[in-house]
């Protein structure tokens, strides 16, 4: 049998499935807002946390639940104040997708781009 070279494998199944247990838990305990916040704690880039959604099922459920979570509670602490609104606003457009992107926003398409050019030509 041939002797296998290179490093081991740091991220097993196993570890991964695990990893989302830790991550529900840190999600119940109330433990952070940012779920790069939650990469950086336990020693990995928060790309890591992409890698692992596509590799688990059980991560994947865990990411799920952990974005509702952060969304209801930037939801939350903007409604009633206790952050600046504004703020939440742009952080959620940045962090939870086009949903939450005001009209400006958003990327212009290049119709979008033609129709400025021509607004503006005929003015």
């Amino acid at each position: 049998m041939p002797k296998k070279v290179g490093c081991p494998i740091r991220y097993t199944q196993e570890w991964i499935d695990n990893e989302a247990t830790v991550l529900m838990d840190w999600v119940a305990n109330d433990r952070g807002v940012y779920l790069g916040t939650f990469a950086f704690e336990r020693g990995y880039g928060r790309q890591r946390l992409l890698d692992f959604e596509k590799k688990s099922t059980a991560f994947a459920v865990a990411m799920e639940h952990a974005r509702n979570w952060q969304e209801q509670k930037f939801l939350t602490k903007g409604l009633t104040r206790e952050w600046d609104s504004a703020q939440v606003r742009y952080t959620m457009a940045r962090i939870c997708g086009d949903i939450w992107k005001a009209s400006y926003d958003k990327e212009d398409t290049e119709r979008d781009l033609i129709q400025n050019i021509t607004i503006n030509e005929l003015r």
